[in-house]
């Protein structure tokens, strides 16, 4: 790496770079967009990464902090909030939203109960599209939820209703936010998830995104953070954070807090990995403090915690919230108190300070990474070295009544009219006769890609041809009907969005860009740039340098006077020389059980240091001695004399 990439490097992130052998052991990962905590089986180096595009399409088109495209009953009401119906004991209160789905197609429903206190009724939908009524959302329950439909075969009233029946108690109500409808084309990547993945993990897959049109992943930010999430750059004074809390602490430069008597202080937003996490903070006093998390979206709190807590280390241990974005309160009532060393971690790592640490990186993207339904995605790899390179693997185009159809191809069947334009195949690099090889989008209803004719609407590439079908009825309703012309001007009304596979992947090389960092039992965060509800969050494969032996630097320990057991964190058992001081009498040093584990042993404690797994016997290492040690598969034993 010349200077000039080294200084550019060392602009994102606040970690010496490590660069690794490239005979360094790894580990690929993959998941989807959002949130990933790495393991404790990462070491600090550079990581590389792949985010792979996807396209979608959210049937719902509607504004969200307005939810204005909903028709509403009285009791029914829509803002940023959500969309929230109040029962009132005596009339139907429902919302329906314009849809134009397809008969005898599958589809799912995803969405957030933001709160919901219903007694007696569920929230329903009315029997318009599947031709039964179905239930959106059981009575009384909250956090993310999940609905699988299949439409009936004629739509008759294309609309979404959600409803509560007139015999839920006044007063009684629930309200939904985020409210998202997806196609589930057979044999697809999200019809599986949406059959085998919880609501939660959805939710991280496949965000709310605008209906208005089809939404590809955008440029991201990939952040890749310690094991410590609270960064002293989010967090600021709050005046009243909480409730009978009417004074305001102050937070320190120090990554402290000052909390005078009847005071509280709340931090700027958070995102916090949907796992159990905990807490670590120093108090200077004892005494109650009062701590909650809150929802940064709703304010609704998520956790609370009113312990009343002796001076030094205290650990509050926190259950996966259902909530990644909040804020977090601390209040104290009858004493001053100051917090120092916050940190919030996952609940299994090891409680010893360490302060906020980032890389990230920003990969600018020359054009969206899209994706098809037979699940092949346009990709962007950026190496470890830095190197960025793009696969672009599908293509987008408009095809309209102009696009180029000949006369002379136009044909029907019983359901369809179709029509081609010769060579479009070929000349525009599509892969030919591979079924959901693509998929073309209009406000008129999705056209899938098929192999063959006869499907009464679609599309399919064969002999290097394109053919587009549609229903007949729809053609023969156009001004000049069931003609050429009347299928040119159903295009020219309704223009089709086509995604499509290219037979021939394109590969890009981009300038080099600094590399991504990555720490021992961090958490890597993948952002959109921009407006999150325009981009989808990719598909992400990060190759990740591993610490499977204990083959590099230096732990050191001070035993301050005292001869309590030193018990190797994660992060010292990785490291290959173990160095002990000021030892107060003969104590030890507790490794891990890990057969083949080789240490380097410098005491210079002045007394006897024992390196053992817990409940063994070791190797004695006098003070002032050097001595190599391997664990012999029941014990640590020595392997040299001591130097």
């Amino acid at each position: 790496m010349d200077a000039v990439s080294l200084k550019l490097a060392r602009n994102y992130t606040n970690e010496k770079l490590n660069s690794l052998p490239s005979n360094a052991p790894t580990k690929t990962v993959t998941f989807d967009g959002g949130i990933y905590s790495v393991g404790s089986d990462v070491v600090n180096g550079q990581v590389s990464v792949t985010l792979k595009g996807r396209s979608l399409k959210n049937e719902l088109n509607y504004n969200r902090d307005t939810w204005a495209e909903w028709t509403k009953t009285t009791g029914v009401t829509g803002d940023s909030t959500g969309l929230e119906l109040v029962a009132d004991n005596t009339n139907e209160k429902r919302s329906t939203i314009a849809t134009n789905l397809k008969g005898s197609t599958k589809y799912g429903i995803l969405f957030n109960v933001q709160n919901n206190t219903l007694a007696v009724v569920n929230l329903n939908a009315y029997s318009s599209l599947t031709g039964s009524s179905f239930t959106i959302a059981n009575k009384g329950i909250t956090g993310n939820a999940k609905v699988i439909i299949t439409t009936q075969t004629t739509i008759a009233t294309n609309n979404l209703t959600i409803y509560i029946s007139s015999s839920e108690p006044t007063g009684n109500k629930i309200k939904i936010r985020d409210i998202r409808l997806f196609e589930l084309p057979a044999g697809s990547e999200i019809e599986a998830d949406f059959e085998t993945l919880t609501a939660d993990e959805l939710a991280q897959k496949y965000p709310y995104i605008n209906g208005d049109s089809v939404k590809s992943t955008n440029s991201v930010r990939v952040k890749s953070v310690g094991k410590n999430l609270w960064t002293k750059g989010e967090i600021k004074t709050a005046k009243g954070a909480m409730a009978g809390y009417g004074n305001h602490g102050m937070w320190g430069e120090d990554n402290s807090v000052i909390l005078p008597q009847i005071s509280s202080a709340l931090s700027n937003r958070l995102k916090l990995p949907n796992i159990p996490l905990k807490i670590v903070m120093q108090l200077v006093n004892s005494s109650g403090i009062s701590f909650r998390i809150y929802n940064a979206k709703t304010s609704e709190t998520l956790y609370s915690d009113s312990t009343t807590r002796n001076a030094g280390v205290n650990i509050i241990n926190i259950p996966a919230l259902g909530e990644t974005d909040v804020r977090i309160a601390f209040g104290t009532y009858n004493n001053t108190n100051i917090i120092t060393n916050i940190m919030i971690m996952p609940a299994d790592v090891d409680e010893s300070y360490e302060p906020y640490k980032e890389s990230s990186v920003i990969i600018n993207l020359p054009e969206p990474l899209r994706s098809v339904p037979n699940g092949v995605k346009d990709e962007i790899n950026l190496g470890q070295n830095g190197t960025k390179k793009t696969q672009k693997n599908s293509s987008p185009v408009t095809i309209n009544g102009s696009s180029g159809f000949l006369n002379s191809w136009f044909a029907s069947s019983s359901i369809e009219y179709r029509c081609a334009i010769p060579n479009w195949a070929a000349n525009n690099n599509a892969k030919q006769e591979v079924i959901d090889s693509g998929l073309g989008i209009s406000d008129d209803g999705n056209f899938p890609v098929y192999v063959a004719s006869g499907k009464g609407r679609g599309i399919y590439f064969k002999n290097n041809v394109l053919w587009v079908m549609v229903e007949k009825a729809k053609i023969e309703a156009m001004p000049s009907g069931g003609t050429f012309e009347g299928f040119k001007e159903y295009l020219n009304t309704h223009p089709i969005t086509l995604i499509y596979q290219l037979a021939e992947p394109i590969v890009t090389k981009l300038p080099a860009q600094a590399p991504l960092q990555v720490f021992e039992n961090g958490t890597v965060y993948v952002e959109p740039m921009g407006d999150p509800a325009e981009s989808t969050v990719p598909s992400v494969e990060m190759t990740i340098p591993t610490g499977t032996s204990n083959k590099f630097g230096v732990a050191t320990h001070n035993y301050g006077g005292a001869a309590a057991d030193w018990i190797l964190t994660n992060s010292e058992s990785k490291c290959f020389l173990l160095a002990v001081s000021s030892a107060g009498g003969s104590a030890n040093i507790i490794a891990p059980d890990a057969p083949g584990a080789m240490y380097a042993i410098s005491n210079a404690s002045e007394y006897t240091i024992t390196i053992k797994i817990s409940g063994g016997n070791g190797v004695d290492v006098n003070t002032g001695k050097k001595v190599l040690v391997i664990h012999n598969g029941t014990d640590y034993t020595a392997l040299t004399a001591e130097l």
